[in-house]
């Protein structure tokens, strides 16, 4: 094995084997690690800030979802343009089977959506005080803007 390709390897081994790339030139794990998809490029260990941790854990888990959801769509819509062919013109029923393949898509995608929502938990509970802090006082700014508003409005001639 070539000297360069050795770091990256330790770096997968640590990671493990389920990570994905991003349309960024990014593989991401669900650990919060990642790298450029590059022999030479960065390699970034999870952050030790939790709430980041947590943030690019949610990005992984996001990119799942959104993955299941495109293949789910995609052989549904395609199960859909059979089914509208046979009734159209007789043309042959896609197989029982092309049903069970999208309904174990269906139930992928529902597993990815509890890991997000997890995750997304996760993000929730590791804010720091300082910015739960500064959003509780933007939105009674808000709450204050959108009364004034109001009695502005009621203000006429």
């Amino acid at each position: 094995m070539a000297e360069t390709h050795k770091p990256i390897q330790a770096f997968h081994e640590k990671h493990g084997p389920d990570f994905l790339s991003d349309d960024n030139g990014w593989l991401l794990w669900p650990d919060g690690a990642r790298r450029e998809n590059s022999p030479y490029g960065i390699m970034i260990e999870p952050d030790p800030d939790r709430h980041k941790r947590a943030r690019d854990k949610c990005r992984y888990w996001q990119l799942r979802v959104d993955r299941a959801v495109s293949e789910f769509d995609h052989l549904k819509a395609g199960l859909q343009m059979a089914a509208n062919a046979s009734i159209r013109d007789g043309a042959i029923v896609p197989d029982s089977r092309a049903l069970d393949e999208l309904k174990s898509l269906k139930a992928e995608v529902e597993r990815l959506r509890s890991r997000l929502r997890s995750a997304e938990r996760g993000v929730e509970r590791t804010v720091p005080e300082a910015v739960k802090r500064r959003a509780a006082e933007r939105a009674e700014r808000q709450a204050a803007g959108r009364e004034f508003d109001g009695e502005l409005s009621r203000i006429t001639i």
